[in-house]
């Protein structure tokens, strides 16, 4: 939001920068010594790769490990997010394929166990989360410590659309009914 964003630029003006996707002022923040992309992170321990998978940001991403040398893995949060976490959270599809490309654990667990697959589902990014199965190794079953998998994820999530579905065949590819849909037919979960 940009209230969030006001408050970032107040403390790190590079990981505003990296939120909002600004390469030019993240280069600038780092060359005038501001500015640390690997080693600066936001109160909660989200550093500037996390801002910029996020918001979908493919130069700011690109820049930050390719040109910063950014782990792709690397996260202080106490919740154990990764970059990754926040874009699959978030829908970024082309991000999410990007960090994968770049070395990032599709499988990375947080403190509670969720994976970038339960976060997609729970957020309604069903292309996302199709994503993380069609490229191996996500077991969709996987429950975190609490014994939650995606398919009560995918039960506790709202949208709009959500309401004016009345069955699952035909219904909308992101809705709780064609979501819940395919985790059980197609996945087994």
């Amino acid at each position: 939001s940009a209230g969030e964003i006001s408050k970032l630029r107040r403390r790190n003006a590079g990981l505003a920068a990296a939120a909002t996707g600004d390469v030019a002022a993240m280069r600038a923040a780092f060359a005038a010594g501001a500015f640390d992309p690997a080693d600066d992170a936001d109160p909660h321990g989200s550093g500037a790769l996390h801002w910029a998978a996020g918001g979908g940001h493919q130069a700011a991403c690109e820049w930050l490990v390719d040109a910063q040398n950014v782990l792709v893995n690397a996260t202080r949060r106490k919740d154990g997010r990764a970059p990754l976490h926040w874009a699959a959270r978030n829908g970024r599809l082309e991000t999410c394929a990007w960090l994968v490309s770049r070395g990032a654990d599709a499988n990375a667990a947080t403190y509670d166990g969720d994976t970038p697959f339960n976060l997609a589902v729970w957020r309604g990014h069903d292309d996302v989360a199709r994503f993380f199965v069609s490229i191996g190794g996500v077991d969709p079953r996987r429950t975190n410590r609490w014994g939650c998998n995606a398919l009560l994820w995918a039960c506790t999530r709202t949208r709009e659309e959500d309401a004016n579905v009345g069955g699952v065949e035909g219904s909308h590819p992101g809705s709780v009914l064609g979501t819940v849909a395919w985790l059980v037919d197609a996945l087994g979960v």
